[in-house]
Formats: C-alpha cells, structure tokens, sequence
C-alpha cells in the first residue's frame, strides 16, 4: 500500500476520536476503502468489514446519544466520558489491519 496513504491515515488517528462529528466523519470514510481493490482476497475483505461494523456500531450508539440529549452543545463530555477510549481502540485496530492487510 502507498506510503502517502498510511501517513494519512496515521495523521488521521491523531484527530479523529476527538469528537462526535470527527469520529463519524471517518467511520463514513472508511466503510468502503478496500472496495476499490479488487485485487485484495474475499477473507480480507470480509475481516475488514467485520473490523469496520464494530466502529459503525460504537459511532450508531455515541449518534443516539447525542440525538437523544437534543444535539447538546456539551455532548463532548459525554464523549470523552463514554465513548472515546472504545473510540482511539477501535480506530487503530483498524488502521493496524489496514497496514498489515492493505
């Protein structure tokens, strides 16, 4: 896989747990980024996937929050508080996949 492409998503890590809107903004962005390489095996895709549902399922439940405390201008407490180390675990699974697998 690129180098510019690890870089970015290693420069990614660094921000992307830090709130809601950034955490979902990248769940959205990864949901389909081993979809263009149809060179990669069907198991790893499916690993990926997998890998990927488990932050699609913690950014649904941190969503329903928020959407539940009427979009609170402090819900970066909540957060911080529930949501955020499950969030940075998450994240650099993932990216680590995608350095191995990619």
């Amino acid at each position: 896989m690129e180098n510019n492409i690890i870089k970015n998503l290693k420069n990614k890590l660094e921000s992307c747990c830090e709130s809601i809107r950034e955490y979902n903004s990248f769940v959205c962005e990864m949901e389909n980024f081993f979809d263009y390489n149809s060179d990669l095996d069907l198991k790893i895709k499916s690993l990926y996937n997998e890998k990927w549902f488990e932050l699609e399922t913690l950014n649904a439940c941190a969503l329903l929050e928020w959407e539940e405390s009427k979009y609170a201008d402090n819900f970066n407490t909540v957060w911080n508080n529930k949501f955020k180390n499950d969030a940075k675990k998450l994240t650099n699974e993932l990216v680590d996949f995608i350095i191995i697998h990619g």
